[in-house]
């Protein structure tokens, strides 16, 4: 979700059908803009801005085959509002409790590559403390959300290769059966 939402999606945002994004979106600087924001404004912006996401999921998964399984990663902090449309029975919320936002964003190449385009911002010192900040709390608010809309929660260990993790959350999911 993240690709499209930080990228291909923006293409798509319309002022009449997806007008949060569109302001995002027209922002000089997106991440900027909302890594300006106050967690209460940050947090409210992220539950307006999922139904738009999920207004363009939709017309996409349109046009999949109906029996097909997709696997959503990443740009729902609210799984309480999925679990509105999708059964919770088919959501998984993912935790790697025993990691903090800043062990995260500093684990892979890829990851610490955020932090790079953090302190491009102005006031990188503060834009980096609420980027990282936000991260917690999105956390925190996912595991709380899912456990309130009786979503699944599966910790990742540190110990867990991909392939075990997958396999828990196929059984989680009861796929195979």
């Amino acid at each position: 979700m993240d690709t499209h939402i930080y990228g291909s999606f923006h293409g798509r945002f319309t002022e009449k059908n997806h007008p949060v994004n569109t302001t995002w979106a027209n922002a000089k600087n997106g991440l900027a803009w909302l890594l300006d924001m106050t967690w209460d404004e940050f947090n409210s912006f992220n539950r307006a801005a999922l139904p738009e996401y999920l207004h363009l999921l939709a017309e996409d998964l349109n046009k999949l085959d109906l029996n097909a399984s997709i696997l959503i990663d990443g740009g729902v902090s609210n799984p309480a509002l999925l679990a509105e449309v999708i059964s919770p029975h088919q959501i998984i919320s993912l935790a790697r409790p025993e990691r903090t936002s800043v062990e995260v964003w500093t684990e892979t190449e890829e990851r610490k590559s955020m932090k790079g385009y953090i302190y491009q911002l102005p006031n990188p010192e503060k834009a980096w403390h609420n980027f990282l900040e936000f991260d917690r709390l999105i956390a925190k608010t996912m595991l709380r959300e899912s456990q309130e809309a009786n979503i699944v929660t599966l910790a990742r260990r540190e110990k867990d290769s991909v392939d075990e993790f997958a396999e828990r959350v196929a059984q989680a999911l009861e796929l195979g059966k």
